[in-house]
């Protein structure tokens, strides 16, 4: 999981507006990668 600004693409430690938030994860052998505005 990674809190990241979307024109910097820098990780953030504060969850705030505007913000993404990206996951991967593994169920099996299969790979799931999502993101979303926060």
């Amino acid at each position: 999981v990674e809190v990241f600004d979307p024109d910097t693409l820098e990780a953030e430690n504060v969850a705030r507006r505007g913000v993404h938030l990206a996951l991967a994860v593994h169920f099996g052998s299969t790979r799931l990668i999502d993101n979303a505005r926060l």
